[in-house]
């Protein structure tokens, strides 16, 4: 094999293996947000939300034992609020 293909062939395994650590690297896996086995099921919190505090629900998240909300209040602005995972009440 000529110098020049060998020199491509080790800079394609080179490249390769630089691909694979940079996915492993990026890959992390991170432990999923938990909520208490007794919480509101995510259609009730939206139902108490929604017409109450909120006009238009985005997002709804779980975040440290209770839920991270994204919505569209009264006014027309994007908001985000976290609400008691066992009563839907916005946490302050």
């Amino acid at each position: 094999m000529p110098v020049t293909g060998r020199f491509a062939l080790g800079l394609g395994a080179f490249n390769l293996a630089a691909l694979i650590l940079i996915a492993a690297g990026s890959a992390k896996e991170r432990p999923a947000p938990v909520v208490p086995a007794d919480a509101l099921p995510l259609s009730r919190v939206a139902a108490r939300l929604e017409g109450d505090t909120v006009t238009r629900i985005l997002s709804i998240a779980a975040e440290d034992g209770a839920y991270r909300v994204t919505a569209i209040d009264r006014s027309g602005r994007e908001v985000s609020f976290a609400v008691d995972a066992h009563t839907a009440r916005p946490l302050l």
